[in-house]
């Protein structure tokens, strides 16, 4: 049975059972449903062949980005829109992430997924800018993901938030040093195991 694997420190989040994307029938049978769908340019990125990993996006309240390679379904994600009246923007959220262990991805395919990808506006989104919100149950390799997302995003110019639903309101940060001491305080330090609920970041272009 196919597990949701950490994708290079892309967090995995809701486990489907009913998907055994490792399975060749199953895999072939998911793919020609998502290319039947009608679906856009979600981006593309460079493998370890130097050979470009070209995306797909579908839906628009919810949907999936998705990427074929060598005649098999390689990257699933599972996506749906929130929208928040308190938030600068309307953003997605991962739902679910699926990666083939065989793919030979490089040392930044995690973070252009996010950012060449995730965040790349499309056709087939309603929002723009797009917005990414932190899911809501992560363990370690979820936290560390959203480390380095968060501080990339300050590097690249984008704007980083802490999102207090509680009080539903939130806290743009623009220092790398408070930056970093909110994550530690909302996220935790590495080596914790145990899963946090509701991580709330968020990222956007401006």
């Amino acid at each position: 049975m196919t597990r949701l694997i950490a994708l290079a420190g892309v967090p995995s989040l809701v486990e489907e059972d009913e998907l055994h994307l490792d399975d060749p029938k199953e895999n072939l049978t998911l793919l020609s449903f998502l290319k039947k769908k009608e679906a856009t340019a979600a981006g593309k990125i460079l493998l370890r062949t130097n050979e470009a990993l070209n995306f797909q996006r579908t839906g628009t309240q919810s949907g999936s980005i998705f990427a074929e390679y060598e005649d098999r379904l390689v990257i699933y994600i599972k996506y749906r829109f929130h929208h928040y009246s308190f938030l600068p923007v309307s953003s997605i959220m991962q739902t679910f992430l699926w990666k083939d262990s065989e793919l030979p991805i490089t040392y930044m395919f995690s973070s252009s997924l996010f950012f060449d990808v995730m965040m790349k506006q499309s056709n087939a989104l309603l929002t723009d800018p797009l917005a990414v919100l932190s899911d809501q149950v992560h363990i370690e390799y979820g936290r560390e993901f959203w480390k380095r997302r968060t501080h990339e995003a300050l590097a690249k110019g984008l704007n980083v938030a802490h999102v207090d639903f509680g009080k539903h309101r939130y806290q743009s940060i623009t220092d790398p040093l408070e930056l970093e001491e909110l994550l530690n305080k909302y996220l935790g330090k590495a080596g914790s195991s145990a899963g946090i609920k509701l991580l709330p970041w968020l990222i956007w272009k401006k």
